[in-house]
């Protein structure tokens, strides 16, 4: 059963990546994040970012422990 907090949770995490994607990432991010792959330092900006927005947002709702739960289960599994 879904409940209000998975909602609240699920809404909030969709626009973190959303202000990671379109507000705090330039347009130079992504060209250079095109033209050198998986060399470029904006990829890894981009997915710190991406991070660190996710875990504010767990933070703020006191489910920080989540991430971890979830790496626990897909390393056990």
């Amino acid at each position: 059963m879904i409940t209000q907090i998975d909602i609240s949770l699920l809404i909030r995490l969709v626009i973190a990546h959303l202000l990671t994607d379109f507000i705090f990432q330039s347009d130079k991010w992504v060209q250079m994040r095109r033209k050198d792959g998986w060399r470029s330092k904006y990829l890894y900006l981009h997915g710190a970012t991406a991070g660190v927005s996710r875990i504010f947002v767990l933070r703020v709702m006191g489910m920080l422990w989540l991430p971890a739960a979830v790496a626990r289960n897909a390393y056990f599994n």
